[in-house]
């Protein structure tokens, strides 16, 4: 397993709530439905959710192992709250070794900050509860700042490829992998929230995908297992979301 992630299970992020455009009720402020949640899944996996007041839901899966832990693919879908429901018909699973898979997701949030629900695939089902993330590690509810993801990073992408990535004070991105050349832009969720968007270009050959534009978010959050201060996690889709990746790493 060379997908090294370091602190997986401080934050992982696998997605499965959002909404966008439907309200909670009036004992349940729709804040509370959107942020990180943190649990684990009924495929044994560490896991957690980032949910979108748009309906976007972004996340990552993965698992200790010997010390270490390791990702294993990224989820990503869009869906709609529908009171204390949420649905979506069009989850993607992109796992490691580049293989996509199709599926749905029905979940229910009970009111106290928990998510439950199912990850339906042609093959099987996956059952999880999430619990919202501690605020020590991350609140979703602030402004992210560029000031703490300028500077260097040097991590790995899905695969376990080790990758460079710079970002300047004005969040430009640049960056390196296996020779391959990147570059685009990291800027601040105009809706006040604490991630960004990101947007990627690769460059010529070597690079698998040359010329591809991809999109997706980005969070930092601070690791508990580590002397490290930040965790950055961007996840990131083309536009037919028949391909995507991950950036990780400490710093």
């Amino acid at each position: 397993m060379k997908r090294l992630l370091v602190c997986l299970a401080t934050f992982v992020l696998v997605a499965c709530g959002g909404g966008g455009g439907g309200g909670g009720s009036p004992d349940t402020p729709v804040v509370q439905k959107y942020g990180v949640f943190a649990g684990t899944s009924s495929a044994g996996f560490d896991t957690e959710m980032i949910a979108l007041e748009n309906g976007e839901v972004w996340g990552l899966y993965g698992r200790a192992v010997g010390g270490n832990s390791f990702i294993f693919g990224m989820y990503q879908s869009v869906g709609t709250v529908s009171g204390n429901s949420y649905a979506a018909t069009n989850l993607k699973d992109f796992y490691y070794n580049g293989v996509v898979t199709p599926g749905s997701v029905s979940a229910a949030f009970n009111g106290s900050n928990t998510w439950n629900g199912t990850l339906a695939f042609p093959s099987r089902n996956i059952t999880f509860e999430f619990t919202r993330e501690a605020s020590a590690t991350y609140t979703y509810d602030k402004a992210a700042a560029l000031n703490d993801v300028a500077g260097s990073w040097d991590g790995h992408i899905l695969d376990g490829t080790a990758a460079s990535v710079s970002i300047s004070s004005v969040g430009a991105v640049s960056g390196i992998s296996a020779g391959c050349s990147f570059n685009g832009t990291a800027t601040p969720a105009s809706n006040g929230k604490n991630l960004f968007n990101v947007s990627i270009t690769f460059g010529a050959s070597p690079c698998t995908q040359p010329g591809l534009t991809m999109s997706g978010i980005g969070v930092v959050v601070a690791p508990t297992l580590t002397t490290k201060a930040k965790a950055l996690y961007v996840m990131y889709i083309n536009s037919t979301r028949t391909y995507g990746d991950t950036f990780f790493a400490l710093r």
